[in-house]
């Protein structure tokens, strides 16, 4: 149900952004960290292996899940852009406008973008990917072997958990805890322990919480709530905080949970469909909002109300819409590559078991 689970989050981060939903959307990313962490340690321990053509088929295959279906999301936020014109799509979302110059450009075509806080960088022209700057600095740590054992992992977490503490003594706010590429170290480093333990933290959650997945799956994200509305009311910093990062155990027990979870292959097939969805959803969302905003009233329109209620389900149809001409145009021939890249290990062992067919669907 991996699938089905990045599919909400990454509407949960649409909700959050187009309608203004507090603190959500950022919950919602750093559930995203958790489960990168668990699944790409997971496909370097049972699939690529940690050598040197381990680690480059593993390169080669996140960048094809990734750039391709990026770089038809520029062309259609660009064709937004040119709909739209620059000053409305600013005055909709602030960093969404034309880049200028090489530096701009690179930025944008290769989503990194060159700063500590990659939130801070603009244009850009799909304004969520801030946060695959983070995704990739972690990709490129676990492929290079940060995760390769339990030592190695919890060493990672204790020294995350140091960095976090070091931040809140100096006073850091939330916005640095969250947007900061360092602060997406914990959520991720907790993901790779949640693989390695996975067994042994299955077992407890079976025996402490004995529901079905997809029950403690809407619960992780009904979770986010009452944070939300506390922010709404209080905007204090340290109720976002403490949401934040109580999430993360709470995203781990989801994951651990789904992957445990048993599901035929047409749940299977079900399940990937949908999961499908969540990348260029995530993608495509700002743009599609901006173009649905332009589209019904001819200037921004945000928050809750209806007006901007009207917007978001303009919005959501076109997104699902470009999300599946990006699916249909990029995944056939993308699925047949990475296919060919994975080869399951024939390796033993707690740390280097196979993966899940739906694990290595998801990832």
């Amino acid at each position: 149900m991996f699938g089905l689970y990045r599919l909400a989050l990454a509407l949960v981060v649409m909700v959050h952004h187009l309608l203004g939903v507090p603190v959500i959307g950022q919950y919602a990313v750093f559930s995203f960290f958790v489960l990168s962490g668990f699944l790409m340690t997971a496909v370097m321990a049972g699939t690529y292996g940690y050598t040197a053509g381990g680690f480059l088929r593993f390169a080669a295959n996140r960048a094809l899940r990734l750039y391709p279906a990026y770089l038809l999301a520029i062309v259609l936020a660009l064709a937004v852009i040119g709909i739209c014109g620059e000053t409305f799509t600013r005055g909709y979302r602030q960093a969404l406008f034309l880049p200028q110059g090489v530096g701009e450009w690179a930025a944008n075509l290769s989503m990194v973008y060159p700063r500590l806080m990659p939130y801070d960088f603009a244009p850009r022209l799909l304004p969520a990917t801030w946060a695959l700057t983070v995704e990739l600095t972690f990709y490129l740590l676990i492929g290079l072997g940060l995760s390769q054992t339990r030592a190695r992992s919890a060493f990672w977490l204790t020294a995350s958990l140091i960095y976090t503490g070091v931040m809140l003594a100096a006073g850091a706010g939330y916005y640095e805890l969250y947007g900061l590429i360092p602060s997406g170290s914990l959520p991720f480093a907790a993901g790779a322990c949640a693989w390695h333990w996975r067994e042994e933290l299955g077992a407890f959650i079976e025996r402490s919480l004995p529901f079905p997945p997809a029950l403690l799956m809407s619960a992780g994200m009904v979770w986010f709530l009452p944070f939300a509305l506390i922010d709404k009311y209080t905007q204090l910093d340290a109720a976002r905080i403490a949401g934040l990062y109580l999430g993360i155990p709470v995203a781990a027990i989801v994951t651990i949970a789904l992957f445990h979870a048993s599901a035929g292959r047409e749940r299977r097939r079900r399940d990937s469909f949908l999961g499908d969805y969540s990348y260029p959803v995530y993608l495509l969302h700002w743009p599609m909002g901006a173009l649905a905003s332009w589209i019904l009233y001819r200037q921004p329109v945000h928050g809750i109300s209806i007006p901007s209620l009207l917007a978001f389900a303009l919005a959501l149809l076109l997104t699902l819409a470009a999300s599946t001409a990006v699916i249909r145009l990029v995944d056939p021939v993308i699925c047949r590559l990475r296919a060919a890249m994975k080869q399951p290990r024939a390796s033993a062992g707690r740390e280097h078991a196979p993966l899940s067919a739906e694990a290595r669907e998801t990832a």
